[in-house]
């Protein structure tokens, strides 16, 4: 539609330029001391205007589809652009179309009308192009309250890199939202790999994770600030190593659940964030003494000992609890203790 619009516009502007050509040719003719009938003239003047809209309508297909190609990019290039460097470049344009008025009054004094249209318009393109070019060459000293992505808000950071065990579990994506990750998040393509296989596997849990992974990964794309970077390293083949390099050169933090990547990352100076850590530090602090109310769900490890859980999970280890499976009770705190896995509760019923 927009090339067919185009191909329409080129038969007045081709139009246009035969009636600008006639013209030159007028003046070239009175100079000559030359004169045409007035029939003549007349029919001169319609005989190119007509031979320009023919052509303008036959160089209209090509013009169009160059034309629509050149906004296509400019679109592009415009989407890319971050906002301030935009609003820098109709700065630059719009002072360069000023100077280029200024300059173009000097031009007002001459008879020839051919003459002072063409040095207009080669001025305006000069100085358009020319105050945008230093407006883009002198943005980095420009202040602007641009107000920045959130991938670019905490840019110095580094980042934050997902593996797939993240990813799987789910609980980035409702972290991200609060804003607590800093700079942008980096997405592998090799983990994309590994959760594409996993989505293909004949086994059902293996299947299900690596949809779920992905059903992620398209959620957090979205989002701005997220990233899928296109680099794999083919020299190495466990996944830990290629996250950890990754990381290592973006010098980003790696964000997972993987006690094993967490502990081999540690060893080589890469920085980790740990979501169930994480989980673990956010949990009610309990002291002993407390008395919290738990519901006994089965028997502990000897015959005389409950087992239940809280409502974030915490197991709670209640003595002499066994009578009282499947029973919401009050219980007394004694002690505790912190594995990696999670916090174990002691108590006794109250």
């Amino acid at each position: 539609m927009l090339k067919k619009i185009f191909r329409i516009l080129f038969i007045p502007i081709g139009a246009a330029i035969g009636y600008w050509v006639w013209k030159l040719v007028e003046l070239i003719i009175r100079q000559n001391e030359l004169q045409f009938l007035g029939w003549a003239a007349t029919a001169c003047a319609l005989f190119s205007i007509a031979l320009f809209a023919v052509i303008g309508f036959f160089a209209g297909k090509p013009a169009s589809s160059a034309i629509s190609q050149l906004l296509s990019k400019i679109i592009k290039r415009a989407r890319e652009m971050p906002a301030k460097e935009m609003f820098l470049a109709c700065g630059g344009l719009l002072f360069g179309f000023l100077a280029a008025f200024l300059v173009c009054q000097i031009f007002n004094n001459l008879s020839n009308e051919v003459l002072v249209t063409c040095l207009n318009i080669i001025v305006y393109l000069c100085c358009g192009i020319l105050g945008v070019r230093i407006a883009m060459i002198k943005h980095d000293d420009i202040p602007l309250p641009v107000r920045k992505k959130r991938g670019e808000e905490f840019e110095n950071s580094g980042g934050t890199v997902l593996d797939s065990s993240i990813l799987i579990d789910g609980r980035v994506y409702d972290i991200y939202k609060t804003g607590f990750i800093q700079g942008p998040i980096y997405i592998p393509k090799f983990i994309l790999s590994e959760l594409s296989r996993l989505a293909d596997s004949e086994d059902g849990k293996k299947r299900q994770r690596g949809r779920m992974g992905l059903d992620m990964i398209k959620r957090l794309q979205q989002e701005e600030g997220v990233q899928i970077e296109d680099r794999d390293y083919e020299d190495l083949e466990s996944i830990d190593d290629k996250i950890i390099r990754f990381a290592a050169e973006k010098k980003a933090n790696i964000m997972t659940n993987d006690y094993g990547l967490n502990m081999v990352a540690s060893l080589q100076g890469v920085k980790i964030f740990n979501l169930n850590e994480l989980a673990n530090a956010l949990k009610p602090t309990v002291i002993a003494g407390d008395v919290i109310t738990v519901s006994i769900t089965k028997e502990g490890k000897d015959p005389s000992q409950g087992v239940g859980y809280l409502s974030d999970g915490t197991m709670v280890v209640i003595e002499d609890g066994s009578s009282y499976i499947n029973t919401e009770i009050e219980v007394v705190v004694t002690s505790m203790l912190q594995t990696n896995a999670g916090k174990i509760i002691f108590a006794k019923p109250k």
